[in-house]
């Protein structure tokens, strides 16, 4: 019975310090003209995504959330006409990502009569696309 509680206490302890890991707030807020963007190239690991219709002409980024001090943080790139946003890399892809319970959210906003392919690849993160057609 003692060696069940010890146990008990010992797991415990060790998923109480696997959760407590340094993590840090991340926000990314950026807005660009439709116009600029010939593409738009969305890479997500770990974050709940949602891709919406935009209320004026501009394409916005919002990112926002908490992440380990030691993962790459997200970036928003445009270069040559490509909208990149980038949320970790698939090789990287791990917990330390993302937070459990209180986690992050990504969210871009493209305007609707917006001509311009959308390439989304998403790894364990939620999607979510609404207002496009």
């Amino acid at each position: 019975m003692k060696k069940t509680i010890v146990w008990s206490g010992v797991l415990l302890a060790a998923v109480s310090l696997c959760g407590c890991g340094q993590k840090e707030a991340v926000h990314v807020s950026e807005d660009h003209a439709a116009d600029e963007i010939s593409a738009v190239e969305i890479q997500n690991d770990a974050w709940p995504l949602e891709i919406l219709a935009a209320s004026d002409g501009d394409v916005h980024v919002d990112l926002d959330g908490k992440m380990d001090k030691k993962a790459e943080k997200p970036k928003v790139v445009l270069k040559d006409g490509v909208l990149k946003v980038m949320m970790g890399r698939e090789e990287k892809a791990g917990i330390g990502q993302f937070s459990l319970g209180k986690g992050g959210r990504a969210a871009v906003y493209i305007p609707a009569g917006m001509d311009a392919p959308v390439t989304v690849t998403n790894g364990a993160g939620d999607l979510k696309i609404d207002g496009l057609t």
